[in-house]
């Protein structure tokens, strides 16, 4: 083999073997790119699963939230007035406090009274009668349909501790009974600063739907 031919071999590996590391490169980089998108494409599907995932858990714990809302709200806004068991609570949370009640009254019910009758000259002058109101001793608040209140007036049985009467006042508000104090009344029975003690005249409204 003359050195002519032996040079023109060897630039035929040379070129042969550029060419392969040419293609080796290519075909690596082609394979790192399709590896490289199927990384991305499976971080992407576990977020979506980890966005689903945390959706359907708030989903959940929305479900469960708006449940106990709504039993909250069926035991706070009671279906009926029920004043004997209105009543129990009061007196529950007046023991409670250390607090004898002596009274606690409703207005007087409209149950069976007679529908008033108007005169044709008042008819004519000031329209018809409005119509009774559907609860007996009950007003409807204004601006909440379908939601009444009823007044009740508790008076204790002789003068009560201060810091009683505040507790007192506390555990009312804390009530699950929806329920809202309108007029209190006290009448100091002690200065003394160890042991105050006073009368007092506590007027509230209960809400009621009916």
């Amino acid at each position: 083999m003359t050195s002519k031919k032996a040079f023109q071999l060897i630039i035929g590996l040379l070129v042969l073997s550029i060419l392969g590391v040419v293609s080796a490169i290519y075909m690596g980089n082609k394979l790192l790119s399709r590896q490289s998108q199927y990384l991305v494409d499976q971080k992407i599907s576990n977020k979506v699963l980890e966005n689903q995932e945390l959706s359907l858990a708030k989903a959940k714990q929305n479900i469960q939230k708006y449940k106990n809302l709504e039993e909250l709200t069926q035991a706070i806004v009671p279906r009926d007035k029920d004043q004997a068991r209105a009543t129990r609570e009061i007196l529950a949370l007046a023991q409670e406090s250390g607090i004898q009640i002596k009274s606690i009254t409703f207005p007087a019910s409209n149950l069976g009274a007679p529908a008033q009758k108007s005169t044709s000259k008042e008819s004519t002058q000031e329209g018809s009668t409005p119509a009774p109101n559907p609860i007996s001793q009950a007003v409807p608040v204004k601006g909440l349909n379908g939601i009444y209140s009823l007044e009740a007036t508790i008076t204790p049985n002789g003068p009560v501790n201060y810091y009683q009467f505040i507790d007192f006042l506390a555990k009312l508000e804390k009530n699950r009974r929806t329920s809202q104090v309108t007029s209190i009344r006290i009448e100091p029975k002690s200065s003394s600063s160890k042991n105050p003690q006073l009368i007092f005249a506590l007027k509230l409204n209960m809400f009621l739907k009916p």
